[in-house]
């Protein structure tokens, strides 16, 4: 205990010394940080990990800032979000791993808590890089609108919410969502910041991922043939029936009966012309799906190419 709070005490003072250094180098390149600094000072932190360091993003809103600074926070915050995104994939496949190996060989209490331990580890470096990935992403907001960098960037770097950190096997809710149904999380599509990250069992993964995919992508198109059929012999059959009473109409001559199967012959009509315009647009939903599904295979195989 005493140690690890003299090593804390030492990584504080190191920290506090960088952070000293940078706010005489700020003060030369942003003069308009120093009446914000003390203003800060009033209530200073004793914490240096708390310490405000004033850079562009947080400032450029109310106080003129140098574009080119903030072209340099820019670029470092979009490359770091990239990294932050291809660590949480490695933590999460990590964590998939423990999780499989504590059902498979861990048994009784000692072991249980070790691994818990571990997994506890796991779970808490995941928090850490989410929570960074947001803290760039809000900067990459706050400097977009004065570097007019447009919104492309925005449908790559979206928003991390909670749900969204899952591993490949998850869906957006596995308590209730069944295999068919499961929808991969957006962080797994985004594109890798170098070939380095897709390691032999990161590709394992995702190849597996891909033929589970690729297997619920047939089977609902296979679902989608049988409705697409059923809806037209749905249809033919009402049409049949239609023939039928007014065949049994025609025999019937004159009289109650005939007005019976005539009627009948209405019925069967009116069901079969209601079935082709409730259903006009079921063909068009059905290519659609058809579309999606190649494009979510084009998608998962731009991530398994070795």
């Amino acid at each position: 205990m005493e140690q690890q709070r003299s090593q804390l005490i030492e990584r504080r003072s190191r920290l506090q010394r960088r952070i000293i250094a940078w706010c005489q180098l700020q003060s030369l390149y942003m003069p308009g940080v120093l009446s914000l600094r003390d203003s800060a000072h009033e209530n200073p932190s004793p914490l240096a990990e708390s310490v405000h360091l004033f850079l562009p993003s947080a400032v450029i809103a109310n106080n003129p800032c140098d574009k080119k600074l903030a072209g340099y926070e820019w670029r470092l915050c979009y490359g770091l979000a990239f990294d932050c995104l291809a660590e949480l994939r490695r933590h999460l496949l990590v964590l998939n791993t423990m999780y499989q190996s504590k059902d498979q060989l861990i048994r009784g209490q000692h072991h249980n808590t070790r691994s818990n331990g571990l997994i506890q580890g796991v779970q808490t470096r995941i928090k850490y890089v989410s929570h960074k990935y947001r803290a760039c992403r809000s900067a990459l907001v706050s400097l977009s609108e004065p570097l007019r960098k447009g919104d492309e960037w925005e449908s790559i770097l979206r928003p991390l919410l909670d749900t969204d950190i899952r591993g490949l096997r998850e869906g957006e809710d596995a308590s209730s969502s069944s295999e068919g149904r499961r929808q991969l999380s957006w962080i797994w599509s985004s594109q890798r910041t170098n070939a380095a990250e897709l390691t032999l069992g990161m590709n394992e993964a995702l190849r597996i991922e891909w033929c589970k995919a690729r297997a619920r992508a047939q089977r609902w198109q296979e679902e989608c043939i049988l409705l697409w059929e059923e809806m037209r012999r749905v249809a033919e059959f009402h049409k049949w029936q239609a023939g039928v009473w007014k065949t049994r109409a025609d025999e019937a001559g004159c009289g109650g009966a005939r007005a019976y199967a005539l009627r009948q012959q209405h019925t069967r009509i009116f069901l079969m012309e209601k079935c082709v315009t409730s259903w006009a647009d079921v063909g068009q939903a059905l290519n659609a799906g058809e579309a999606a599904a190649a494009a979510g295979e084009q998608l998962v195989e731009c991530w398994t190419r070795t």
